[in-house]
């Protein structure tokens, strides 16, 4: 565990803390050099980590809600922490508050206020919630209160002011009316409504590694307050045991297909072919052929 800024944080402390000139320096070029992040020492925090894992709209790439929002708050900290780093060899690209370097990271904080199903639902795919579902009434960003206020000192935008201030009021999250599409995570809704009266539909077809089950094109539907399609969600011991590879994560415990009695192949994902919302219809087809090699059509239209 503690990927994604976790380990690289304490590294980063100790080269600011200590400021110690060359030393110091050289612990901060292996933090851009070295990333434990993806477990193959392909490259440095920066590149390997603010760029490859994080999808075009910030959240990085773990198939789950829950643990792809928490990990804000280790590249948050970094970005406290190396913001105060005085070496003019390394300031600027120290600075990960910098758009036009790091626009990613700028860009998830738009994010996540956008990501729940009609104003309050969290999608449970992959490791994250459980059969009653994840509410947030209040928003994703409750808790996430300090790396919004961090950000608003950077970035004082309104979509952000507006976050931290229904935080305060404990007013309901914000949605896209209709739904929305986030075709770089992989995960998209159609929505009528929100909240206690609010139905909707979601469907998910991003990555199935990293935390994530065998359930591309999964879907899950929300109405009268109630998750009305349980998916399990969490399971019940996080690590390998056969409940877990049998039936928790293997696609035939989910909303989608699974063909010749195997579970779907692990991979990047799919694609949406379109997504439409007008007055009183939206709709959306996704596929994925890339999960079953026998399949020449993989898809799914709502």
């Amino acid at each position: 565990g503690g990927n994604m800024g976790a380990r690289e944080t304490d590294l980063a402390y100790m080269a600011v803390c200590a400021n110690m000139g060359p030393v110091s320096e050289r612990w901060i070029e292996e933090l851009f050099t070295h990333a434990y992040s993806s477990g193959l020492n392909k490259g440095g925090f920066d590149d390997e980590t603010l760029i490859n894992t994080m999808t075009r709209e910030g959240p990085v790439w773990i198939a789950a809600l829950g643990y792809a929002y928490g990990y804000l708050d280790s590249k948050s900290n970094m970005a406290e922490i190396l913001s105060r780093v005085t070496s003019g060899k390394w300031r600027a690209r120290c600075n990960l508050y910098d758009e036009r370097l790091y626009p990613k990271f700028r860009a998830e904080f738009d994010t996540w206020p956008r990501m729940l199903v009609a104003g309050q639902f969290g999608p449970n795919y992959g490791d994250s919630g459980g059969p009653r579902g994840s509410r947030y009434p209040e928003g994703i960003v409750k808790n996430l209160r300090l790396e919004y206020e961090r950000a608003y000192r950077r970035w004082p935008t309104d979509e952000i002011a507006r976050e931290i201030e229904q935080i305060a009021q404990q007013a309901q999250a914000s949605t896209e009316a209709g739904g929305f599409m986030r075709a770089g995570y992989g995960l998209t809704s159609l929505e009528v409504g929100s909240g206690e009266a609010g139905t909707a539909l979601w469907s998910f077809f991003g990555r199935s590694f990293g935390h994530g089950h065998h359930d591309r094109l999964n879907i899950g539907i929300y109405g009268f307050g109630l998750k009305l399609s349980p998916d399990l969600g969490y399971p019940e011991f996080a690590t390998r045991w056969p409940k877990r590879g049998e039936w928790t994560d293997n696609t035939i415990s989910h909303n989608t297909v699974i063909v010749d009695e195997k579970p779907q192949t692990s991979n990047w994902g799919g694609q949406p072919v379109f997504f439409k919302r007008l007055p009183g219809l939206s709709a959306v087809e996704l596929r994925s052929e890339n999960v079953y090699e026998a399949c020449d059509v993989y898809a799914r239209t709502l």
